[in-house]
């Protein structure tokens, strides 16, 4: 079996191998690539691209102009494979450089060496301008092909699965790189296993501090001249600048990378390989038997490039790769959200050089009389905010009907991006493939002219939506703890003096100023998101708290005391704590008998409880004592000639319960839910006959905006055409004032072009009490 290897930034060689099916590697060729590509001077000859030749270098594109050699038309292999956008000299230095391969099989698989900061937009340029057949041609990384190469010294010093080895890379572009790999069995062979180049605990950066061990450059232009003709160390005539020629010697720069201090992430390491002759100041200090040096021109590297074709060739492990996922962006239409969907998985182990296949997506159609489709993706870990690539897919057709799309998506890890065949029948009969090569970074341009790139956020801030996004959960904060509670609650434990009823209450919003549901992201001393409840982790200095909170609350020294600790147990959030059950249940009772009709009346530290502290189920009957309530209220109000009273609290927890707890409405019948909305205009319509102010005004119109989160669960609550209590809340719109910001955007929610930016700030800052 014969194996082409190209190494494009170690040695800057070609390899010609041969094997007998076993991993018996030799060398029976090997030829240094010429690396410098030069584009003739004269644009409109008939000449092409050529690579110098060190032998017999070529001057005449160099001439000199002004007195000077001009080398712009010029450029080395390791710049074109450093850059972007450089398709076209990658096709030109191959289709020269195969043509004078002495030993080049067309027929045998090819190996091309790659670093493992390749990502895939590289690794797909490079394969498919490369000019090799694609079918035949893999990518291997160099980390994986050294510790191939090295299997018999890791062999002899007895190496085991588990074993963490550290590949020291030193190149042909005078770099280092460091790749951290795991030895795994597969099918009773060690192998290596590499992780995605993200993880860069597993890739660290040596110090580039660096002292030259030989002279600078004398003479930069000689140098200069040098590198694009001769090339390599030696003596050879240079121009002497007075337009004749002189010998010089050159002597290509030598350094020692000094590494101060020694790399964190390389503790813990079992082996070193070293490969290349950069000499790197830490390894001195390692001992011998970690260390396994490479073995000359007959390197890892090679042998390992080798062995894997071989063992691909066979069916036989090769190494273990973790691909990147792949993420499609799409909107769900009926939760109003922009998701990620994976359509190839990452983060699992997968045999090096065989093909995964992703998961088969139906997301996606054509949109009547549209002959393309935009897609935007992103390769490897997202967030809301990481910056997205899109790709316009043309069909070649337009329909007359939305034509669904089916994506099946496979992909090898480590050989360029993932291959995404998109079916459309009836419109094509055949399926086509995605073209990522096309993608472009996903932009837009704001009101001033700037651009931006597009997110997952920026998508979400702008789809038009009919019901709120769900908010946040509350952060707590060891700092709120420590600035306002810490020393006082230490006094309530050791010598009981009182809290303050305001002493966990200092809700902020870090990103008040922001857009997106971020600008509602709120951070107080406890918090709800889920493991993460509490200021400090001390479960039982916060349960003897809250004992002694519960326990002041049933023996309060007087009413103020008896409030403050009702406040102090609404501003933890505990639902689910037992201690603080009494309080949470007397409150609701309380509301219960005042919808009954009793005439008591709950203190505002009772409503706080019920907007922070009630489960869903509670959530649910506050939801209908409310609206006992607000019947009984609108009654004593004569129908509206008479100003409602007694409604302004319960509207204010009922706002807490609807904005907060995202999922309240979920197992509420959209009757009730629209029973609730009809109530709160009749409220709202009350209000603006007897003059309330904007404030009281805002929490109405906040109720109803958040009761559309129904809308969530039941697609077709409150529309226009399935509900005549729309028409009436729209009436209010015309004689709306258009400083009324909160009310038009209520009303663009209604019909289904609301924002997520809603301008509710001062009513959700007013929320401390």
């Amino acid at each position: 079996m014969k194996i082409n290897v190209f190494d494009l930034t170690g040695q800057q060689c070609f390899l010609s191998q041969e094997s007998q099916g076993s991993d018996d590697i030799k060398t029976s060729n090997r030829q240094a690539l010429h690396p410098l590509l030069i584009y003739p001077k004269e644009a409109e000859s008939n000449r092409t691209p050529y690579l110098q030749d060190p032998q017999h270098p070529e001057l005449e594109d160099f001439l000199p102009q002004n007195g000077y050699f001009s080398y712009n038309n010029s450029f080395f292999l390791a710049d074109i494979l450093a850059g972007t956008l450089q398709s076209e000299k990658l096709h030109d230095f191959f289709a020269y450089q195969l043509g004078i391969l002495d030993h080049y099989e067309p027929s045998a698989p090819t190996i091309i060496l790659v670093p493992d900061d390749y990502d895939a937009e590289k690794q797909e340029n490079l394969l498919r301008h490369c000019g090799l057949p694609r079918n035949r041609t893999m990518l291997l990384w160099r980390s994986v092909a050294i510790c191939l190469g090295a299997e018999e010294e890791l062999r002899k010093r007895n190496a085991t699965a588990g074993a963490r080895i550290a590949v020291v890379d030193s190149q042909s572009a005078r770099t280092v790189n460091i790749s951290i790999l795991t030895l795994q069995c597969d099918q009773g062979k060690l192998v290596p296993a590499r992780s995605a180049f993200r993880k860069r605990e597993n890739y660290p950066v040596i110090n580039q501090k660096t002292r030259q061990l030989t002279a600078a450059a004398t003479n930069p232009e000689k140098e200069e001249f040098y590198r694009h003709t001769w090339q390599n160390s030696g003596i050879n005539f240079v121009p002497d600048g007075e337009g004749g020629w002189e010998e010089y010697q050159f002597q290509p720069q030598k350094q020692l990378f000094l590494q101060n201090p020694y790399p964190g992430a390389l503790q813990g390491i079992d082996f070193f390989i070293i490969s290349g002759k950069s000499e790197i100041f830490f390894l001195q200090s390692l001992p011998e038997a970690i260390q396994i040096f490479d073995l000359g021109d007959e390197n890892f590297a090679a042998r390992g490039a080798g062995r894997f074709a071989v063992r691909r060739e066979n069916g036989l492990p090769t190494y273990f790769d973790e691909c990147e996922t792949l993420y499609f962006i799409v909107q769900d239409c009926k939760e109003e959200k922009i998701l990620a969907r994976p359509l190839i998985q990452g983060g699992e182990l997968c045999r090096g050089g065989m093909r995964i296949e992703g998961k088969v997506n139906r997301d996606f159609f054509l949109e009547k009389d549209k002959d393309s489709i935009s897609f935007l993706m992103h390769l490897g870990e997202i967030a809301q905010n990481t910056p997205l690539k899109e790709l316009n897919q043309s069909f070649g057709r337009t329909t007359s009907q939305a034509q669904p799309l089916t994506l099946s998506p496979s992909m090898i890890p480590g050989q360029g991006i993932a291959q995404v065949l998109v079916k459309a029948s009836p419109l094509l009969r055949e399926p086509i493939e995605l073209d990522f090569l096309k993608m472009s970074e996903a932009c837009y341009f704001d009101k001033r002219g700037r651009k931006h790139s597009k997110t997952m956020a920026y998508l979400q801030m702008i789809l038009p939506r009919s019901f709120p996004i769900d908010f946040p959960d509350v952060e707590a904060s060891s700092a709120l703890y420590k600035r306002y509670c810490e020393h006082d609650v230490q006094r309530f434990l050791e010598d009981d003096r009182m809290l303050s009823g305001d002493c966990f209450c200092h809700t902020t919003w870090p990103n008040a100023g922001s857009g997106g549901v971020e600008a509602f992201q709120r951070i107080n001393v406890f918090g709800t998101q889920n493991g993460k409840e509490f200021p400090l982790n001390n479960a039982p200095l916060f349960r003897q708290l809250f004992f002694k909170i519960a326990e002041r609350y049933k023996k309060p020294r007087d009413e103020q005391e008896r409030r403050d600790c009702i406040r102090l147990a609404a501003w933890t959030y505990r639902c689910d704590c037992e201690i603080f059950r009494d309080i949470i249940k007397n409150s609701l009772n309380k509301m219960k008998l005042v919808a009954a009709g009793v005439n008591i009346k709950p203190v505002q530290q009772e409503f706080t409880v019920c907007a922070n502290m009630l489960s869903r189920k509670q959530q649910e009957e506050f939801l209908c004592y409310f609206n006992q309530h607000a019947h009984a209220a609108l009654k004593k109000s004569r129908k509206g000639q008479d100003e409602v009273k007694g409604v302004d609290w319960w509207i204010r927890a009922q706002l807490g319960i609807l904005i907060y707890s995202n999922d309240v409405l979920r197992d509420i019948d959209s009757a009730v839910c629209e029973e609730t909305m009809g109530l709160l205009l009749q409220i709202w319509k009350n209000y603006n006959t007897h003059g309330k102010t904007q404030a009281y005004i805002s929490k109405v119109i906040c109720c109803m905006l958040f009761l559309l989160r129904r809308r969530k669960y039941d697609h077709d609550f409150l529309r226009q055409d399935t509900s005549r209590l729309f028409a009436d809340i729209m009436s209010l719109r015309e004689n709306l004032l258009y400083s009324f910001p909160l009310a038009l955007a209520f009303f663009e929610y209604m019909e289904n072009n609301g924002s997520i930016d809603i301008p509710m700030g001062e009513i959700i800052k007013s929320d401390q009490n």
